[in-house]
């Protein structure tokens, strides 16, 4: 509890200055609530928050200005329909603050920018928090390419089953091209070691037979 004199020190200091203070972790959210899988669009698919054209060759230029949102755009394009995918984020929170990134969060996946987003709002003494999430876990209205709400969900495992058939028809593909692959088909003892094309080639027909009621797409 704080006394009258604290209280009132802390009105007057907002008043004069149009500031906050900060007192405990949980009062660090933000001026509003970050989006969630509820009123939110995921990382992994924008779209239904932005345009379809978003992932078209007008998509940069429509949706990012400079080179932060630029680079940004690129890893938001990477992710479509992968909400497996690992993404870095980032946290610019006060020096002092002992908190880590928690689920309600605003982060962003540029690590300048939050870096710029704690020296102009933070006066400098500020600190980054870095956490790994899957696409599937960040959550945009619309505000900002560089701005999302982290709102952790549980693994997809069809999605994870659709990526092991993507990868491995691609390695098939590879290899039927004469490709070499580190512990695939490389050293003896390696599953495709020694196959020759036309070997490689009956075995990639019988996976896609195999496989052809999932919906595996392959970007």
């Amino acid at each position: 509890m704080h006394d009258d004199k604290y209280i009132n020190l802390k009105n007057k200091l907002k008043d004069i200055f149009n500031i906050k203070l900060v007192e405990s972790p949980e009062e660090y959210k933000g001026e509003h609530e970050a989006p969630d899988k509820d009123n939110g669009s995921p990382f992994s698919n924008v779209i239904g928050t932005y345009p379809a054209d978003f992932y078209s060759g007008v998509g940069l230029r429509y949706y990012a200005s400079g080179d932060n949102e630029s680079e940004e755009y690129f890893k938001v394009k990477d992710a479509y329909k992968r909400p497996n995918l690992p993404i870095w984020i980032y946290r610019a929170i006060p020096k002092d603050l002992k908190v880590e990134i928690n689920k309600g969060d605003w982060v962003t996946t540029s690590k300048k920018y939050a870096v710029e987003h704690g020296k102009d709002n933070l006066n400098n003494k500020y600190k980054i928090l870095k956490k790994k999430v899957y696409a599937r876990d960040l959550f945009t209205v619309g505000d900002s390419i560089l701005e999302w709400g982290y709102d952790p969900q549980p693994i997809d495992n069809e999605e994870v089953k659709k990526t092991n058939v993507r990868r491995k028809i691609k390695d098939l593909t590879r290899m039927i091209n004469g490709e070499i692959i580190i512990m695939t088909n490389k050293n003896p003892g390696d599953l495709y070691y020694g196959k020759s094309k036309d070997e490689l080639e009956l075995i990639l027909k019988d996976f896609l037979e195999a496989n052809k009621d999932l919906d595996y797409k392959i970007f």
